[in-house]
């Protein structure tokens, strides 16, 4: 990460607030491995003494279900502990966390546009005018950094499927409505110079 991108997330609140619940998140997760790291050990020498003076396969399989039983046990409650979420609730952060860098990383490219271009922001379009766009749909791309026909004349399959994340049917109709082009063919109407395709 440069310094430009740590200077960018040690203002945010955002990112500081992601940081720390991150760090919560693993501190977490080693104390409830360490947990079940000891009594796994215990439990362990238990089932071997057991199994030591028995002779029936049958009480040794019973030893390790109950030595599974013990470790599964142990990180529920390890977890319900410190108060951290299930595994799912992990998946979902993921989840989340993988979309929020999506469109940080779209942020910063959108910034980075702008920036090589020379101008702070580009101009806001009516994206209604791109048959199969209504006002719900530009409110998502607007959301997403993308309010021009430039912008949007600008795209490739990577940014439709960026863009489209998320929100089911939206690359599929980008495509098949052909958006891209549309803008191109808008925005050369209106400013009098196409977009440049990346793709």
């Amino acid at each position: 990460m440069t310094n430009e991108g740590r200077d960018a997330s040690s203002e945010s609140p955002f990112v500081e607030l992601l940081l720390l619940t991150a760090g919560q998140l693993w501190l977490g997760g080693m104390a409830a491995l360490e947990r079940v790291q000891r009594e796994g050990v215990r439990a362990i020498s238990s089932v071997g003494a057991r199994a030591g003076k028995s002779s029936d396969p049958s009480e040794h399989a019973d030893a390790w279900q109950r030595l599974e039983n013990v470790l599964e046990e142990g990180v529920v409650q390890a977890a319900s502990h410190f108060g951290r979420p299930s595994g799912a609730d992990l998946d979902r952060l993921a989840d989340r966390l993988d979309a929020l860098s999506a469109g940080l990383r779209e942020v910063s490219k959108q910034a980075a546009l702008r920036a090589h271009s020379g101008t702070s922001e580009p101009p806001e379009d009516d994206l209604t005018l791109i048959s199969g766009v209504g006002s719900v749909t530009q409110s998502i791309l607007r959301e997403k950094g993308y309010a021009s026909f430039q912008q949007i004349a600008n795209l490739d399959d990577s940014d439709i499927d960026r863009i489209a994340d998320g929100v089911p049917g939206l690359a599929s109709r980008f495509r098949r409505g052909d958006w891209v082009g549309q803008a191109r063919r808008l925005h050369r109407e209106k400013y009098g110079s196409g977009g440049q395709s990346n793709g």
